[in-house]
């Protein structure tokens, strides 16, 4: 009887043995495709790496990147190819970029330069058009005679670049902004005027209305509602913009709001779009394999 004991604890443990055998043999072939793989795709993500954060930070000289490291880059692709080796070498590279990608558009959002402040700007530079606004018409304040004038003016004085980021715009496709609010005093003097793009003139303080605000959450809720929306009733009001507040989880209203769904091209800012594109761009030359071996 103590023989059959002996036999079944001996096959037991021969199994185990056999079992944790097999599975070392197989993590040593992961571990040596996987760094086959990260040995083959490095030389180009590196070099997709330099290329993308400096085309960012070239396009959008003003904001502060906080991008992350190569060797943070690198790290993670050891670590996603350890667990799937054998994928597309440009599939792999763009999801290796992904959070360079996302944290230039984070960095974007969250940047506050100094004349985002009222306080900043004295008052007594502008001039004396706002001393004056009870007797000029709604139209006149908002369009004044030499308004297209006054933009080129202003565009010409900024050099054609957005004075939050930096990028280089059209004129046509600007937008003129006011430092201080017209609401809070402030005059359509070339002194009170700046030139931004459409990214940035959407995240200045209280611009909701130029990304399709004001916006209405319900308490404890992340979803964004319009005003005529059912749920808007029952909500408060939440001041700041839409890529501002995507950027602190909220999520548009798909009833309400589904021309701002996941898949639409108005919830994505130019910087992700640039990124994404000039990404791309980079890739095409320098894959030559389609896939991994």
């Amino acid at each position: 009887m103590e023989w059959i004991i002996v036999v079944i604890v001996a096959l037991f443990l021969g199994s185990w043995l056999w079992k944790g055998l097999q599975s070392y043999r197989i993590q040593r072939q992961r571990k040596l495709r996987a760094a086959e793989s990260f040995k083959s795709i490095r030389p180009t993500l590196e070099k997709a790496y330099s290329q993308l954060a400096n085309d960012i930070r070239s396009k959008y000289p003003y904001i502060p990147f906080r991008l992350p490291t190569q060797e943070d880059i690198l790290l993670n692709s050891e670590n996603m190819l350890l667990r799937q080796p054998n994928i597309d070498t440009t599939k792999t590279i763009k999801k290796l970029l992904d959070p360079l990608i996302v944290r230039a558009k984070t960095d974007f959002i969250s940047y506050k330069p100094d004349f985002t402040s009222d306080e900043k700007i004295p008052m007594e530079s502008y001039s004396n058009e706002s001393s004056n606004r009870s007797t000029q018409s709604k139209i006149d304040l908002r369009n004044p005679p030499d308004w297209d004038e006054r933009r080129k003016t202003v565009y010409d004085r900024d050099k054609g670049r957005c004075q939050r980021c930096g990028v280089l715009i059209p004129l046509s496709k600007c937008n003129i902004h006011h430092i201080v609010r017209r609401a809070s005093g402030g005059g359509h003097s070339t002194d009170n005027l700046i030139t931004l793009c459409r990214d940035c003139h959407g995240l200045m303080p209280e611009h909701a209305v130029v990304t399709g605000g004001p916006f209405y959450v319900l308490p404890s809720r992340y979803t964004l509602h319009k005003r005529h929306c059912y749920f808007a009733s029952s909500g408060v009001k939440i001041s700041d913009s839409l890529p501002a507040l995507i950027a602190r989880g909220y999520s548009p209203c798909e009833k309400c709001m589904p021309r701002f769904s996941l898949l639409s091209r108005e919830r994505t800012l130019w910087i992700e779009l640039y990124a994404r594109s000039r990404l791309k761009s980079i890739l095409n030359p320098l894959v030559t394999e389609p896939t991994l071996s």
